[in-house]
């Protein structure tokens, strides 16, 4: 398709830009970049503006709009950090994400040669959880979803592959992952996705969305532990990595009931951080859409 391949150009273009300029300079390019596109190209501006007022409706318009002006200029330092990903060397992320405060834990369950999953969000940037198969050589399988744009979308997973992660595609994905996980596997699961309609339904903001259960499922079944785990960008740009473990081993009732529970767990936590940090999260997607 040309329309494809024209993204995929302007795509490589953007690429190429960021990667020239080096991650400083990249940064304050993306930052200009952010503001421009939310007041001369505001891509799905209102979606972010009307999610704002669903999850705090105590903030008045003027700091509704302040907040979705940050998120756009967050965002768009994601999207070059993204782009930059592939001509990043190892130190260069080891570098840009400390994981000191996080270390503790990932330790415990990369070496404990057990299966487990580190559940995360649209947050920060997710992308650079790429920096733990460096530190602990190990695999780490991520879960992703495809994209419209294949020629994108291989570009981006080639990318995440090149410091030891390796993209499972949802879809036919759930025998893979169970056997990744069978085979002590560590993997990487974003679970802030909006699940199908008829799908379990969780309490996010005071409002009922449908959660992705793909993740809770795949651990009720296998016992894995979920280590909820999240990048958070600092004032110098840089990140810090904070997690904590999902506790389930509690949970009684049907397997639906256990699942409904684990993915509220999520959503519960997730909404605590979005509310410290809530320039961070990704806001563009409707997440109440049904």
């Amino acid at each position: 398709m040309l329309k494809n391949r024209t993204e995929y150009a302007a795509f490589l273009f953007l690429g190429g830009l960021f990667r020239l300029l080096g991650i400083t300079l990249s940064r304050k390019l993306a930052l200009l970049l952010g503001s421009l596109f939310y007041y001369a190209v505001p891509i799905r501006k209102q979606v972010v503006i009307d999610n704002l007022r669903t999850a705090f409706p105590q903030k008045d318009e003027k700091e509704i709009k302040v907040l979705a002006k940050t998120a756009y200029r967050n965002f768009s330092l994601t999207f070059a950090e993204l782009l930059m990903l592939s001509s990043f060397k190892e130190e260069d992320i080891k570098r840009v994400v400390d994981i000191s405060g996080a270390e503790e834990v990932f330790k415990k369950y990369f070496g404990a040669g057990k299966p487990f999953f580190i559940l995360t969000g649209h947050f920060g940037n997710w992308e650079l959880f790429a920096v733990l198969p460096l530190l602990y050589h190990k695999t780490l399988y991520a879960m992703a979803k495809g994209m419209r744009n294949n020629y994108v979308s291989d570009w981006i997973n080639k990318s995440r592959e090149k410091f030891g992660v390796k993209v499972v595609l949802l879809g036919a994905s759930i025998r893979e992952l169970y056997k990744v996980l069978k085979d002590n596997g560590a993997v990487l699961s974003v679970g802030d996705q909006r699940g199908p309609k008829e799908g379990v339904r969780v309490n996010f903001f005071g409002k009922s969305t449908a959660a992705f259960s793909g993740t809770a499922a795949l651990a009720l079944k296998t016992n894995a532990p979920i280590i909820m785990a999240f990048n958070i960008r600092q004032k110098d740009l840089n990140y810090k990595t904070i997690c904590t473990e999902l506790k389930y081993d509690d949970l009684t009732g049907s397997d639906e009931e256990k699942i409904q529970a684990v993915c509220q767990r999520y959503f519960t936590h997730l909404e605590s951080v979005i509310k410290e940090y809530p320039e961070q999260w990704f806001w563009m997607h409707k997440i109440w859409k049904y």
